[in-house]
């Protein structure tokens, strides 16, 4: 739910996720109550290229690789966009009166969030190469 303007420039509070309508999540010191905006899918897509070349010229062996590994992790919390209120000593807030209620019956939460879907990327490159001589112990 949200503060918006609907049509026709009414002013009001508009449900900004219809498929999960409801009382949005009101978390307290130690229960919760509304609809859970925890993930409601997780999608993780892991791309990976790869490859390795070996040589041997005379007593040596010439190794050469690379690696490009690529994650990308996607949250969709849709109901968040009905809004998420934090009340009390929650969520790394301070409470206004020490009282997660008192809070709550004075409309002052100490965090909210609206939103709906996160995206994180993280991309990985790797080199390396590698000579070694026939009859040369492995140990180092």
């Amino acid at each position: 739910m949200g503060f918006h303007s609907g049509a026709g420039g009414t002013p009001g509070i508009f449900v900004g996720a219809p498929s999960v309508q409801g009382v949005p999540e009101i978390d307290f010191a130690s229960f919760v109550i509304g609809v859970p905006s925890r993930p409601n899918r997780l999608t993780d897509n892991i791309y990976q290229v790869f490859d390795n070349f070996s040589h041997v010229v005379g007593t040596h062996t010439i190794r050469i690789g690379g690696e490009y590994h690529f994650n990308q992790l996607e949250e969709n919390l849709f109901n968040v966009a009905n809004g998420n209120f934090f009340f009390g000593n929650t969520n790394g807030g301070v409470s206004e009166t020490g009282s997660d209620l008192l809070d709550f019956m004075l409309g002052a939460p100490v965090r909210t969030c609206k939103g709906n879907r996160i995206l994180r990327m993280e991309g990985t490159f790797i080199l390396g190469c590698m000579d070694r001589t026939a009859g040369a112990s492995s140990r180092t």
